[in-house]
């Protein structure tokens, strides 16, 4: 996502800068939480709490 990039910056072209996610993203991913069964990992790493 290149929507928050500074105006100026230099981006490659070697790679896709689009400026917000595609459809093809949020199928992909909803696929990979389809295929977890819809649950939501426990992350051990992360001491402490997290703010919002």
């Amino acid at each position: 996502m290149t929507s928050d990039a500074l105006p100026g910056a230099n981006l490659s072209n070697d790679i896709p800068n689009p400026k917000r996610q595609t459809v093809s993203f949020f199928v992909k991913l909803l696929s990979a939480w389809l295929a977890m069964g819809f649950s939501v990992p426990k992350i051990a790493f992360v001491k402490g709490k997290i703010d919002d």
